[in-house]
């Protein structure tokens, strides 16, 4: 089960808490799916405040950049070849490094979901293993159980009784 957690601009915030607390409620018995979607919901957190951090660092490079325009504006009649060749660099460089900030990350958060698939798998594998042992071990006390009752002398009705008990 996989429920969206994520919120668009054009969505109003109390509508994704409305899906939150709606898919909370569907999953309150199982404390493992609950858990995974509390995870989900950390980790969308996390990714949220990267991009804003990111967005925060692009909306400071430029409001830089628009300053630095307007004191080349003012200072046009000095020097405007170098000081605006210094600007230009200057925001560059900002943007070359926001760039590989941007790229560093996402690698980053890729690398992070590819791992976090490749151990759902894996869990999900050795619950699986666990499930069938169970079984196996369940059906084998079962005929253990319906033996010892046949030869206790137990009637067929009243062993069938049990073995509804036991099951």
């Amino acid at each position: 089960m996989n429920i969206d957690l994520s919120i668009s601009d054009e969505e109003d915030k109390h509508s994704g808490e409305d899906k939150l607390e709606e898919g909370l409620r569907e999953v309150e018995e199982d404390p493992e799916e609950r858990n995974k979607l509390l995870e989900q919901l950390k980790q969308t957190y996390k990714t949220r405040r990267k991009v804003k951090r990111r967005n925060e660092l692009l909306k400071r490079c430029l409001k830089e950049f628009f300053q630095k325009r307007k004191l080349d504006h003012v200072c046009k009649e000095q020097d405007t070849s170098s000081q605006s060749a210094q600007i230009e660099a200057a925001y560059e460089n900002k943007l070359h490094n926001y760039n590989k900030l941007t790229l560093n990350n996402l690698r980053e958060i890729q690398e992070k979901e590819s791992e976090e698939k490749v151990q759902e798998e894996e869990k999900t594998k050795m619950e699986e293993k666990w499930r069938e042992l169970f079984e196996t071990l369940k059906q084998t006390e079962v005929e253990k159980a319906n033996g010892l009752m046949i030869m206790t002398g137990w009637k067929k009705e009243k062993r069938e009784n049990m073995m509804k008990v036991i099951l």
